[in-house]
């Protein structure tokens, strides 16, 4: 993923999106002291921990897998179930499945967005993509919001191989953590991002995000899921489970999300193409409900069969559990900020 690339429509690149999101400054064309309206009396979650997963994941192959639709559809691999009667997952997902009472899956997301860098900035901000206009990032409102306390950052993007070392800050120092705890998240780029993630929210950041490339499998998708989801599944219940055994969880959101899902119908290079038709992200802890899928496909996985949830919808629900925004005017009237998509999407009330 390049720094240089250059996004459609005057996009701003990927890592370009997250980064600004993490230092606060973008311009986000508030009066006054800039700060966005926040309101941490009604907030039921004090941090927000991303899991962006860059490119693309198959929903058929891990959270929403078909084991009754056709082979070409369903694809080799076996679908389980989970601790919570009636969610059932991909077989290469076993430890999400024994913690799955602590997770919402969110069956339904769609928007209409099929390409990269337009389907990050939807999903990264919560607005449809416009020519010409800049989205502010989740990362970016909740640092503008909030701002940073004592030495650790408000908002930080944890990237590359899991070798942090960001000036003082002593929460990117994994070492500090015993042997048995960064055994438990795996020792990949994946989990020592997360056991981060961790610490830093710990340490005080209210925002982290966590991003993870390599998702976007046109080709011999099967054989690299084979090997990526057991990662993906060892870093992500070790997460949750740590933030619960720590008792973080109920103050610590968990967002996995992804710019759109994979086609139903598997290639002739058995790999899966974009589909932004449905897809499936997750959500848990920080007040939200666990043990519940929200939302269906239907049958091949192509479209919402019930309770269609946008990107719009995603963000109010975030923002209502961290306290963003109070549909205030100033916040309302410009266009990409909190207001644009209070005004738009709805708090999926069966989470919170």
């Amino acid at each position: 993923m390049s720094n240089n690339h250059e996004v459609e429509n005057n996009d701003i690149s990927r890592r370009e999106f997250l980064q600004r999101g993490t230092a606060g400054v973008v311009g986000l064309g508030v009066g006054g002291s800039g700060r966005l309206a926040a309101s941490d009396s009604g907030a039921r979650c004090g941090s927000v921990i991303l899991l962006w997963m860059q490119g693309g994941v198959s929903h058929l192959d891990t959270f929403d897998p078909k084991p009754d639709a056709p082979a070409d559809i369903r694809g080799p691999f076996k679908a389980i179930g989970t601790n919570v009667p009636g969610i059932q997952l991909c077989e290469h997902l076993p430890h999400m499945a024994r913690i799955a009472d602590k997770i919402a899956f969110i069956r339904s997301m769609h928007h209409t967005e099929g390409a990269h860098e337009r389907g990050m900035s939807y999903m990264l901000s919560g607005c449809k993509p416009l020519p010409g206009i800049s989205r502010p990032s989740l990362g970016a409102v909740i640092s503008k919001t909030f701002g940073s306390s004592g030495s650790v950052p408000c908002c930080v993007n944890v990237s590359g191989d899991g070798v942090f070392q960001r000036g003082s800050c002593a929460a990117f120092d994994l070492n500090k953590e015993p042997e048995r705890v960064r055994e438990a998240y795996g020792n990949t780029g994946l989990g020592r991002k997360c056991l981060a993630a961790r610490r830093l929210v710990e340490a005080g950041a209210r925002f982290v995000s966590v991003e993870e490339v390599g998702w976007d499998h046109h080709f011999q998708a099967f054989g690299a899921l084979k090997y990526r989801l057991p990662m993906l599944d060892r870093a992500v219940s070790a997460l949750i489970g740590d933030l619960a055994g720590r008792g973080q969880f109920d103050r610590t959101m968990v967002v996995f999300a992804t710019e759109f899902g994979r086609s139903p119908r598997i290639n002739n290079e058995s790999g899966r193409e974009h589909h932004q038709g449905v897809f499936s992200c997750f959500l848990a802890g920080g007040g939200v409900r666990g043990g519940q899928a929200i939302g269906a496909s239907d049958r091949r996985g192509e479209s919402p069969a019930g309770r269609p949830v946008t990107p719009e919808d995603l963000f109010c629900t975030i923002y209502a559990q961290i306290g963003v925004g109070n549909r205030t005017p100033h916040v309302a009237s410009t266009a990409g900020l909190p207001g644009a998509v209070l005004e738009t999407g709805h708090v999926i009330h069966e989470l919170v």
